[in-house]
């Protein structure tokens, strides 16, 4: 029976690039006039927006998720009480559409998702240090998907903490800490941006 894992986490995503990338942001590693143009590139680029390539892809599902541009979905698993999660576009093109206007609502769209990712910074940057890693962005979005996770199960079925657990692969000590932070930065994010997020209710451990 396969195990229930996240979906699209990325938290051991660190590969050699990757590696170097954060290591020059992060230590102040000073690039040599004889570095690749390709490598220089990259490393400023990672220096400009205060994050990994990773990061910014993780941050970017969250927003896209947050904006609409992605739906999250969840889909019980072979596991009884597990679910996995599934993302599904929802600006593709019908037949019978104008084309021209679907491109123009997407472009829209995009701007609007890659705006709320640069917002999200603030969120995600756990250790206050004005740069996101690989891993604080992981577990941010980790962290909104349970949350949106738990705000389903609750609408759908009335479910309790120890429900909710057994669908996020958590021990019920787990999902309530991570309920309550995931709380914390919802109503930030509700307070402090035009994208809602569900809440989860305090009576939700029922």
């Amino acid at each position: 029976m396969a195990s229930v894992r996240n979906v699209g986490l990325q938290s051991k995503r660190v590969i050699g690039l990757a590696a170097i990338l954060l290591a020059c942001a992060c230590l102040g590693f000073a690039l040599n006039a004889g570095d690749p143009a390709d490598l220089v590139e990259h490393v400023e680029k990672v220096r400009t927006d205060g994050m990994t390539e990773a990061a910014r892809e993780d941050l970017g599902v969250v927003a896209s998720i947050r904006t609409g541009e992605k739906l999250l979905q969840f889909i019980e698993g072979e596991t009884p009480g597990a679910y996995i999660r599934s993302y599904t576009a929802t600006s593709c093109e019908l037949p019978g559409t104008e084309h021209g206007r679907v491109a123009q609502l997407q472009a829209a769209l995009l701007k609007t998702t890659r705006e709320d990712r640069d917002a999200l910074r603030a969120y995600a940057d756990g250790d206050g240090s004005g740069f996101v890693s690989t891993a604080e962005a992981a577990d941010f979005r980790d962290l909104i998907e349970l949350g949106y996770l738990a705000a389903w199960m609750i609408d759908e079925h009335g479910a309790s903490l120890d429900r909710i657990a057994t669908a996020s692969s958590l021990s019920r000590e787990e999902t309530e800490a991570k309920i309550a932070r995931y709380n914390d930065v919802a109503k930030r994010l509700n307070a402090a941006t035009r994208h809602r997020m569900p809440v989860i209710r305090p009576d939700a451990d029922g």
